[in-house]
């Protein structure tokens, strides 16, 4: 089974707090790979809003993104390119599902 890692760094200015998690938990709703967020000692599933909230990432926090699955990669270039573009005066970007 295929496995994609990815660390970024956390740029939305209040944190992971609860509409970038809905968004995020969204976007893993639509693909088959299980996708997992890592913040240091702490991980959470991609799929559940209350486990991402619950990692308290703030701004500027290095996040691993683990995909076990055949759409691992689409599945964590798609949650990258929704944290990349996100800024808190817009609403999230439409991701591809």
């Amino acid at each position: 089974m295929k496995q994609v890692d990815r660390e970024i760094t956390l740029r939305i200015p209040a944190g992971l707090h609860m509409r970038p998690a809905a968004e995020i938990a969204r976007i893993a709703h639509a693909f088959d790979a299980k996708i997992t967020f890592h913040a240091q000692d702490q991980s959470a599933d991609a799929r559940s809003m209350l486990h991402l909230v619950i990692l308290c990432a703030a701004q500027g926090d290095r996040l691993k993104l683990s995909a076990t699955g055949n759409d691992a990669h689409a599945a964590i270039e798609a949650i990258s390119t929704f944290l990349g573009g996100y800024t808190e005066d817009e609403m999230p970007p439409e991701t591809p599902a």
